[in-house]
């Protein structure tokens, strides 16, 4: 039987995701596996430590369809006790609560490898587990393999138009020439020694990012794509369904982690502080720039051969 880690960071108003991210896992994620969550939270207590799995809310049923998880649950080889993992973390402000993932997430993996694990994953706090998420569509292959999933939002867009980071001074910094798929910050991992390869490599280049005064666009995720772009190691790619935004209209999957809109449950303001308004004007001509610039850039970086 295998044993599979999950890395979840709930600090401050985070914390009211956790409840029913626990009771869709537990519901739904890894049949026949012994699923253990590594929780990086400054809550005392967490619920779910005392044993006891908390029942759906009817805010998360709700997000859900109003469809319940059936069935027995997905795993049972040990106490839901003896698999919460409650590892004491300061809230960062933002954006180092994303930034500093990798740097939370380090010291815990010479201690998975002592104790038998063979993989691990990240997984946004925001997410429910919509429906059972059986091991051969979820796991890797091999030791060396990474899990990574498609962003929702530009699966089906062309290179030039993903977010990548595009500042050379950055470690995240990625050529309009390169790049194949623009990959979530949410849904990460694979086989143990690929994503402590992974983990520690970012960990090092963030930090020495932040030492230049450099922030990467999109934080970990930018990270990640660099890593992604650079990395021998083998990429199993996800389904876009592994991080699904409630209520996307038309959108082509059905849900495996369904992503939960984070202002239906927090004042997302008071957690990433509030963007000033804009000019209209200015909005427009934002716009019309955020078209032509991948163009242009396009073609600098062809004559530059970057």
């Amino acid at each position: 039987m295998q044993k599979v880690a999950i890395f979840y960071v709930v600090t401050g108003k985070y914390l009211v995701f956790w409840p029913d991210f626990l009771a869709t896992a537990e519901q739904n994620l890894l049949p026949g596996c012994e699923v253990h969550y590594f929780v990086f939270t400054d809550a005392k207590p967490l619920p779910g430590e005392d044993g006891v799995c908390p029942p759906l809310s009817e805010k998360a049923l709700a997000a859900l369809g109003g469809k319940a998880p059936a069935g027995a649950p997905a795993q049972n080889p040990a106490t839901l006790a003896s698999r919460i993992h409650r590892i004491e973390q300061e809230a960062y402000p933002w954006p180092y609560a994303t930034l500093k993932r990798f740097h939370m997430f380090r010291p815990l993996l010479p201690v998975l490898a002592e104790q038998g694990f063979s993989a691990a994953y990240f997984l946004n706090a925001n997410y429910l587990v919509a429906r059972p998420i059986l091991p051969q569509e979820f796991l890797p292959a091999n030791q060396d393999e990474l899990v990574l999933c498609p962003n929702p939002g530009y699966y089906n867009k062309t290179p030039i138009h993903f977010p990548y980071d595009r500042n050379p001074s950055c470690r995240a910094y990625i050529p309009y020439t390169k790049g194949k798929v623009y990959v979530c910050g949410g849904t990460n991992g694979g086989g143990l020694a690929a994503y402590s390869r992974l983990i520690e490599t970012l960990d090092d280049r963030v930090e020495a990012d932040l030492a230049d005064g450099i922030i990467a666009k999109w934080h970990d995720e930018s990270q990640i794509n660099r890593y992604a772009l650079d990395t021998s190691d083998a990429i199993r790619l996800l389904s876009p369904a592994f991080c699904a935004p409630e209520g996307w209209p038309d959108f082509p999957f059905e849900p495996a982690f369904l992503v939960r809109e984070k202002s239906s449950w927090l004042d997302v303001a008071s957690v990433k502080g509030a963007k000033k308004p804009e000019h209209f004007l200015a909005h427009k001509a934002k716009a019309q720039w955020e078209k032509l610039q991948p163009y242009l850039c396009l073609a600098r970086d062809t004559l530059l051969h970057r």
